[in-house]
């Protein structure tokens, strides 16, 4: 059950399919997926993988507050957009900022609000399916219950306005199952963008990324990199694995090859004159590390892909 502790609220609707409740708060978004679609969804080969359930908004409010005893089957992401509050996950309380997440995992029982004091603002969306445990894992590396700081964005602030704004206006099969696809545009983004926010030290590998693209067809070694940026090698390349999810060198090979598949293309160039364009000396070894990568020799490569 959950217990509201706020204004007190208006009638919800009377009807089991309505689409927005109001809780009290003027400005206040509430959709929920009628149960029947919710099931249909649980059952399509698609859209059982990753689907919402409820999304919504809170206005900037104070005496706000949810607790849940008995925890909910779905996963719970509240992003908080103004303002400062709370939550808690098991035993651990924890704040949450301004620009910041929280994944709240399902089959736990948590509560959260509004910091004493304080208004805030956030949008909130649960999700169910089969890869939605992974998802979640994915947004927060794991640390359920820890607010996560991310980067203002307009285009996410606009991914949930209009998925709400979609459900509010149509209540069709095709609006719910649009607003799934949307689903993972939303939560992809927050994963993609969350390895941006490092900090300060995120410019070292912004500047890491920018020396590897201009000297692509050069020979890099991890300490060039590294005394570049102006950090040990060691740092270095756990920052960089932290961001790209790659080790520094890995990456950069990455982006010869994919240089090399644009000669191979684009180009009449013999395979050791991409070789040796890219800083190889060996073309066999360039061979082995294009097909290590890409699964073909270059010459089956440049073979399959004749315009």
């Amino acid at each position: 059950m959950d217990k509201l502790n706020e204004a007190e609220p208006e009638s919800p609707a009377s009807s089991d399919d309505a689409l927005t409740r109001m809780e009290g708060f003027r400005g206040q978004k509430l959709i929920r997926i009628p149960a029947d679609l919710e099931r249909s969804f649980a059952e399509g080969q698609m859209s059982r993988q990753l689907y919402l359930t409820d999304i919504g908004f809170y206005p900037p409010v104070d005496k706000h507050r949810v607790e849940r005893e008995s925890p909910l089957e779905s996963h719970v992401l509240i992003y908080c957009v103004g303002g400062e509050g709370w939550c808690r996950l098991g035993n651990r309380r924890q704040s949450l900022k301004r620009h910041s997440f929280v994944v709240l995992p399902a089959g736990e029982a948590h509560a959260y609000g509004n910091r004493l004091g304080e208004s805030w603002e956030i949008y909130w969306v649960h999700f169910k399916g089969e890869q939605s445990s992974l998802m979640a894992e994915r947004l927060c590396d794991g640390r359920f219950g820890t607010g996560i700081l991310l980067s203002p964005r307009r285009e996410l602030l606009q991914l949930f306005q209009q998925t709400i704004s979609d459900l509010e206006q149509e209540a069709s099969r095709e609006a719910y199952s649009f607003a799934n696809a949307r689903l993972w545009h939303l939560l992809g983004d927050m994963v993609y963008r969350r390895r941006f926010d490092l900090g300060g030290e995120g410019r070292a590998i912004d500047r890491s990324l920018e020396i590897m693209k201009a000297r692509v067809e050069e020979s890099i070694s991890l300490a060039d990199l590294s005394r570049e940026v102006g950090l040990s090698s060691t740092y270095f390349c756990r920052l960089f694995k932290k961001r790209m999810d790659q080790a520094p060198i890995d990456y950069f090979i990455r982006l010869k090859i994919q240089r090399a598949c644009q000669y191979l293309d684009f180009s009449d160039m013999a395979v050791q004159e991409v070789a040796m364009a890219l800083g190889y000396e060996d073309p066999y070894y360039f061979s082995r590390v294009f097909k290590r990568i890409m699964g073909v020799s270059p010459l089956q490569y440049r073979k399959g892909n004749q315009h």
